[in-house]
């Protein structure tokens, strides 16, 4: 089959979709498939693009073990028309079995893409990737305008949650379904070791934004420690880094925590496997939470999982099950306490989520994708 992913987000920029779209596409190619990405994210060392009329510079992704070819193109809002023109001509010549559109909030290139693979009847799944929230009204008036809604398009979400808004507009013209990010539960199983019962280690992997929400971490943190009994030392070690670093280092100065909380900078993989292995829990503050892919893998590793319960991790951790799921950040700081107080619940939880795998494994999110691309194939047909 030869595939077709779009996404405005591509890398070198590493977010959840950039990478979600990069592995998925891989993983396609390493399955005995055709795979295309076509993307206006620049290229490494690129200042932008030379043409907005086609595609440009299509290149082997060198960070795949399988060939997926990258074709990119500039950002289409100055030139709606003429950006229109160039995917249906992109779309005639590359004549894809599937087209798989990535949608963000704002993502105008995947927007135009839908439109164009559904006008020429290319079978084409649409995943919603993020909360809409604030942008639900203004998609729902570009439905009552131009019908998208109706358009032969299978649509798709990362989580319930994110489906949600999408079901409320395109509910009377057809279903929406979850297709989750994958991760390869395997690659995060870890093998414990051995801690002092009255340290309590807690990681939180995230980018230092505000969406991300760090300081309500760290808000959290100080009310534990403060309710915590003394013998209990709370260990926090937050992983990542972005334009909310110098704001969470002063909270913590501001709060005291020079000796709970460790910043630890960007860590690769390997070094967030090697601290799941010595930690308790895994804390993720977020609210505009779409999917939660480093709570996903925490779990994988085994770690029970403290969250806020309006968000996509809510999919994947059952409250009481794999972790505690809260309805507000003074939830967030009795969780805390309550595991960080309980070695006896934090095993049992971790035990099972060490036990059952997650059914988001890459291959349960391969196997998703085939069938709506099946289901697709069959909109376009009618």
């Amino acid at each position: 089959m030869r595939i077709l992913h779009v996404s405005d987000a591509y890398l070198p920029k590493r977010g959840g979709i950039e990478v979600q779209v990069r592995d998925l596409a891989g993983r396609q190619a390493d399955s005995g498939h055709e795979v295309h990405v076509l993307t206006c994210a620049p290229a490494a060392g690129s200042p932008g693009h030379a043409s907005w009329t086609m595609p440009v510079r299509p290149a082997v992704d060198p960070e795949l073990s399988a060939e997926v070819t990258v074709h990119r193109m500039a950002v289409p809002w100055p030139h709606i028309p003429q950006s229109n023109e160039a995917l249906h001509q992109f779309l005639r010549e590359l004549e894809p079995d599937a087209v798989h559109v990535h949608l963000s909030v704002l993502s105008p290139l995947s927007i135009l893409a839908v439109r164009a693979a559904a006008r020429q009847r290319v079978p084409v799944v649409a995943t919603l990737h993020s909360l809409w929230w604030w942008a639900t009204s203004l998609y729902a008036i570009a439905n009552r305008i131009n019908g998208w809604g109706r358009w032969p398009v299978y649509w798709t979400a990362v989580s319930e949650l994110a489906a949600d808004p999408l079901r409320g507009i395109v509910r009377r013209h057809g279903e929406v379904a979850v297709l989750p990010n994958g991760v390869e539960p395997s690659a995060w199983v870890v093998d414990p070791i051995d801690r002092d019962p009255d340290e309590v280690v807690v990681a939180s992997v995230m980018r230092l934004a505000l969406r991300k929400r760090p300081r309500a971490l760290l808000n959290a943190v100080k009310a534990a420690r403060e309710q915590l009994p003394r013998h209990i030392r709370l260990r926090v070690v937050l992983v990542g880094e972005g334009p909310q670093q110098r704001a969470v280092e002063r909270r913590v100065r501001q709060y005291g925590l020079q000796d709970t909380v460790e910043l630890v900078g960007r860590l690769e993989h390997d070094g967030i496997r090697e601290l799941y292995r010595r930690a308790d829990i895994y804390f993720a503050p977020a609210t505009l939470e779409s999917f939660g892919i480093a709570a996903l893998e925490a779990r994988c590793a085994g770690l029970p999982v403290i969250a806020r319960r309006q968000t996509g991790i809510a999919d994947f951790i059952h409250h009481g099950q794999h972790g505690l799921l809260a309805a507000s950040d003074i939830g967030l700081a009795a969780a805390l306490v309550d595991l960080a107080s309980s070695p006896q619940r934090r095993e049992e939880i971790a035990a099972r989520n060490r036990r059952c795998a997650p059914e988001t494994g890459w291959a349960d999110v391969l196997q998703r994708a085939e069938l709506a691309y099946k289901s697709a194939h069959e909109l376009a047909r009618q």
